[in-house]
């Protein structure tokens, strides 16, 4: 014996509920995803700074090669490849120092979220700069 199954129109109270079960969650939601698009965008320019300062840190380690001036060229280029301004970068030991074969070497590519952030004033990762660091042993060509 077969049932028959009644389909009923759901009622207007019905309706209300889902509209406040929507009103709810939505935001929920939203946050999420501008989360999820504000840590990507994140991890993108990490990535950036970190392939900067490595390009640098290379040049930089090879000191018969590679000037200070050389070093700055080549991060300038990769960060505007990348479309970033406002970035600083720093060498450790400075240039006119004398180094020792191996002595390690450090570049940091540095700069505030708040410049590279897709959403306007970012609530979520405001105030934090992202930083990409590269450590190389020196070639003084000895």
């Amino acid at each position: 014996m077969a049932r028959r199954i009644r389909h009923t129109k759901p009622s207007r109270r019905r309706s209300g509920a889902a509209l406040v079960e929507l009103a709810c969650v939505l935001p929920v939601v939203l946050l999420l995803i501008v989360g999820a698009i504000d840590i990507g965008r994140a991890i993108g320019v990490q990535q950036t700074l970190t392939e900067a300062a490595r390009a640098g840190c290379r040049l930089y380690s090879v000191r018969s090669k590679g000037t200070e001036a050389q070093v700055e060229d080549i991060i300038d280029t990769t960060m505007t490849n990348a479309g970033l301004a406002g970035y600083t970068y720093k060498f450790n030991p400075p240039a006119n120092s004398k180094l020792d074969q191996f002595e390690p070497l450090t570049v940091t590519v540095s700069i505030p979220y708040d410049r590279v952030s897709l959403i306007p004033r970012s609530w979520f990762m405001g105030g934090i700069t992202l930083q990409g660091v590269c450590v190389m042993p020196a070639d003084v060509g000895e």
